[in-house]
């Protein structure tokens, strides 16, 4: 049990000491995302929220920026498919919940009676995600025609 205990003290120690980022601003966290789209060719902008918006494959998308929590990533695509009946809503929320058991790391949901998209992500470095980029939005295609499939 001693050694039990001894154990799981150093990887708590050794855990807690890898696991320090250092902080990043705002604007540190939207300066990374818009260069990052900027190299592959995508314009960008910063909205009210604070989250950096693009366009891909015709579709709208953003970064969602929390300086509070940089080991956290999440990628959206808001507003794919609107409910317009409560009748609709169970079909959704099947096709949702499809979605959810189906594809890595996308998450659908429902924000104001419309469906969203999201790749979400702990990382250790707010730029880890720059080597996944295509495959994030691959992932998110991907999930959106289930979703549509699922619909029909």
């Amino acid at each position: 049990m001693k050694f039990l205990y001894s154990s799981f003290l150093l990887i708590a120690i050794l855990f807690s000491a890898s696991t320090s980022v250092s902080a990043q601003s705002e604007t540190e966290l939207q300066e990374l995302y818009q260069g990052v789209l900027k190299q592959i060719g995508l314009d960008s902008e910063v909205d009210g929220d604070g989250d950096v918006t693009f366009e891909y494959e015709e579709h709208s998308y953003f970064f969602e920026v929390n300086e509070d929590d940089t080991e956290f990533y999440r990628l959206v695509i808001p507003n794919i498919w609107p409910i317009e009946s409560e009748l609709e809503r169970l079909s959704v929320l099947k096709a949702v919940n499809t979605v959810n058991m189906t594809k890595k790391v996308a998450k659908a949901y429902v924000v104001n009676d419309n469906v969203w998209i999201a790749v979400e992500l702990f990382i250790n470095k707010p730029d880890e995600f720059i080597g996944q980029l295509e495959r994030h939005l691959n992932v998110i295609e991907q999930s959106i025609e289930l979703f549509v499939d699922e619909m029909q």
